[in-house]
């Protein structure tokens, strides 16, 4: 294998994992807590870390805070209950509380000016997952389908993603970009470990970024990636298996970006050999920005936590009522959502008894509607179905009736999902469509 001792594939890939999302396909979704991998970390700190992996912006503007202050959407007892965490000593307080005011540099956000970044200038302006989102995410979703498209992915059900792949551009008739280019065909002869080395080697050049880059490269396609690595952590969430790899992934994708740059630049571009990254810049400021942020952030909290606070305590000193007798029972779902509801209803309307339940009534079960392709999860996801529910058109015992001549000739489908007929179908005949939709 091409991967020199310094550069560790398993481990970048197990410490890259740790930043992409655990969701898995979507018929089992309810909730996905996107900051899962800093759940153990600091609400400030977790924030600070996901802006810069994730390039997203962890909060308001200071100018926001700063006219709620002035509008009186921030208190001055909640700026000063949230200076006193920072700064218990009075002095450094005042002189903390005069610097809030005051306009500092952003924040570098390492994921905006990233290696990827770099591609931009080079490819006229677009960036690099522009040109290559196109072909993975039809590669990706061909190769996970789970019996709804009509056309089915060549040895999907036998072989991993990264062989799958580079079969089907191998023995593709037509090109398959961005895997047409000599370089990215090269690639795809390897295994999948040996392409992911050369193709970092060809694109970032310096090994002590490899790691860098593979962490932004999945990151641009963190739905599919993470999706990925869920499916291989647990394989019994595809319906149909599928051996499929983060490893692979990455594979795919660095060789498809190959292929798109080779394209754009030429099979002779030069490599990113990004230099080394400088030390973090100093400040200048008395309170860094990062911090001020953190106290404006408080103090916006506990000004909406002061008075809901003040009214919880002067509600619990009013006198309670009797219990009354229930004259209705009103059943919510067993979720926080509905606690909000019940607790007011409940107030309101002293003879209304609320209860909450779980949505699928203690019966676990899979279910297949008669137009589906595959049954779904119908039970909460720590438990496992024991039952399956099917829906039939037909009646148990009866015989469906042919359907009339002129019924089966305007019924098209199995010749409209054909590459040539299905194109002149769909100009030639689209009367008898209409008229079949009449």
């Amino acid at each position: 294998m091409d991967v020199r001792p310094g550069f560790d594939l398993d481990a970048a890939l197990s410490r890259v994992a740790r930043w992409l999302p655990t969701q898995g396909p979507i018929k089992d979704f309810v909730h996905h807590n996107t900051l899962h991998a800093l759940q153990a970390t600091s609400f400030h700190e977790a924030v600070a870390a996901a802006a810069s992996v994730y390039g997203a912006r962890r909060g308001m503007s200071l100018a926001f805070f700063v006219d709620a202050y002035r509008d009186g959407r921030i208190s001055d007892s909640a700026l000063d209950r949230a200076l006193a965490g920072r700064f218990p000593e009075g002095e450094a307080r005042s002189a903390a509380r005069a610097t809030l005011f005051t306009s500092a540099p952003a924040v570098d956000v390492a994921a905006r000016s990233g290696l990827r970044a770099l591609w931009t200038e080079r490819l006229g302006g677009v960036p690099l997952h522009r040109r290559s989102h196109l072909h993975l995410y039809r590669l990706f979703g061909s190769y996970l389908d789970q019996g709804l498209s009509t056309w089915r992915m060549p040895d999907a059900e036998r072989v991993g993603l990264y062989e799958c792949v580079a079969r089907l551009a191998a023995d593709s008739a037509l090109p398959l970009i961005p895997f047409h280019t000599s370089g990215a065909r090269a690639l795809l002869a390897l295994p999948a470990r040996d392409a992911i080395a050369k193709a970092l080697a060809k694109t970032v050049g310096r090994e002590e970024s490899y790691e860098t880059y593979l962490l932004e490269t999945l990151l641009a396609v963190r739905g599919w990636s993470g999706l990925i690595g869920e499916c291989e952590r647990n394989p019994n969430l595809l319906l149909e298996h599928r051996d499929v790899t983060l490893l692979d992934c990455a594979a795919v994708t660095l060789v498809a970006e190959l292929g798109c740059l080779e394209h754009e630049l030429g099979e002779d571009f030069a490599p990113l050999a990004p230099s080394v990254s400088s030390s973090p810049r100093a400040r200048t400021d008395a309170v860094p920005e990062d911090v001020r942020l953190q106290i404006w952030q408080e103090a916006f909290e506990w000004s909406y936590d002061e008075p809901l606070l003040g009214a919880l305590t002067e509600n619990a000193r009013r006198a309670s009522h009797a219990p009354r007798a229930s004259k209705v029972w009103a059943v919510f779902c067993l979720d926080d959502r509905s606690c909000s509801v019940r607790r007011h209803l409940e107030e309101i309307a002293p003879e209304v008894a609320t209860f909450g339940t779980a949505g699928f009534f203690g019966l676990d079960f899979f279910y297949r509607g008669a137009s589906d392709a595959v049954a779904g999860k119908q039970c909460p996801a720590p438990i496992t179905p024991h039952h399956l529910i099917v829906e039939r058109e037909a009646a148990a015992g009866a015989q469906p009736s042919s359907p009339p001549w002129w019924r089966r000739a305007l019924h098209l489908e199995s010749d409209t999902n054909t590459l040539v007929r299905g194109w002149f179908l769909s100009y030639a005949l689209g009367i008898g469509a209409a008229a079949r939709l009449a």
